[in-house]
């Protein structure tokens, strides 16, 4: 009952933010790694429903690393929609797609910073752990649980889970061939 309740006051607070959305103001990019998948897919056509292609990034990089098929869905129509590019289906075509208009100077790439700590508590704790670790700063970290002489799966998981994530930038791509 608690965690039903915690659930419906999450979609609410979102509902909110949409509110307020609709009058400039945007859901934190951090609501894309919340663990309700409800709050996620609001986040998600809230974020798309403001038409900014500097989201295009951060929807893409979240998109890459979700799991939950009805969530990555709703990904894959809005990123057409903000696109127009109904002809791009999956994680890793529309990675490539973001490459491609990179480097082309069409798109940048400049992921807005995750930081769970500027949510309310409630919401904060509910934000996936790994997704405050996604930046670049956090690169040698997660380089060097992958090289580690000790194995930790929930670690090497979530490390991977930040290579695909980051797997356009420089850095990665070295690190991974």
């Amino acid at each position: 009952m608690k965690r039903q309740l915690q659930t419906a006051a999450f979609v609410l607070l979102v509902s909110i933010q949409y509110c307020v959305a609709q009058s400039g103001d945007l859901p934190h990019i951090a609501l894309l790694y919340h663990r309700d998948s409800d709050v996620r897919i609001r986040t998600i056509r809230t974020l798309a429903a403001s038409n900014n292609r500097e989201l295009i990034d951060d929807l893409i990089r979240a998109h890459s690393i979700e799991n939950y098929a009805p969530v990555h869905n709703v990904y894959e129509e809005v990123l057409s929609s903000l696109t127009g590019r109904a002809d791009i289906q999956g994680k890793g075509a529309w990675k490539a797609w973001l490459g491609n208009e990179a480097a082309a100077r069409r798109l940048n790439i400049n992921y807005l910073p995750i930081d769970p700590n500027s949510l309310a508590p409630e919401q904060s704790e509910r934000i996936l752990p790994f997704a405050a670790r996604l930046g670049l700063e956090h690169f040698e970290k997660m380089a060097s649980i992958l090289t580690a002489e000790v194995y930790d799966r929930q670690k090497c998981h979530e490390t991977l889970r930040y290579m695909v994530a980051n797997d356009n930038c420089y850095q990665v791509q070295k690190f991974l061939i």
